[in-house]
């Protein structure tokens, strides 16, 4: 078995990896892959800085060859590797609870270096993007969700 969790969506040829993973299976084996679909993502009550914690995730990612929207696409990208019996689910974690809460502040803050050198936003934008979405996640009224996460799995022929 092969498991590739978050990986491909920074990637400017995920093809390649699954064509290596596919190469280390044994006949029968299982490839096993999990990635986001950021075009998902979304709060209640409505947050500009959310909104524009996405855009910049969805611009800087793209600007360094990745696809924020990969996860749709994992299905065709199997099976155009080759596996077979390829199937997928989709599962999306939400919340009013601090841990899914925080996990937006927390990536934005992980990111801010590549924004700014991307320069997608200023470090001040992303500095008050990143406490504005803080304030927002601290209050107990707010739900916060991850991106949409597709599993995908195939078998080795």
């Amino acid at each position: 078995m092969v498991y590739i969790r978050f990986v491909l969506t920074h990637l400017a040829r995920p093809e390649n990896v699954l064509a290596r993973a596919r190469a280390g299976l044994a006949p029968g084996g299982v490839l096993i892959v999990e990635d986001i679909d950021y075009a998902g993502q979304f709060c209640d009550p409505p947050c500009p800085a959310v909104d524009r914690y996405r855009e910049l995730f969805v611009a800087t990612l793209k600007a360094r060859g990745g696809d924020p929207f990969i996860g749709r696409r994992l299905v065709r990208l199997l099976e155009s590797a080759g596996f077979a019996s390829v199937g997928t689910c989709l599962v999306q974690p939400f919340g009013r609870s601090r841990d899914v809460k925080q996990t937006t502040s927390l990536t934005m803050a992980a990111i801010a270096e590549a924004i700014a050198t991307s320069g997608i936003a200023s470090a001040e934008e992303v500095d008050h993007v990143t406490r504005e979405i803080k304030a927002f996640a601290d209050r107990s009224d707010t739900t916060i969700s991850l991106p949409r996460i597709f599993q995908a799995w195939g078998r080795m022929t």
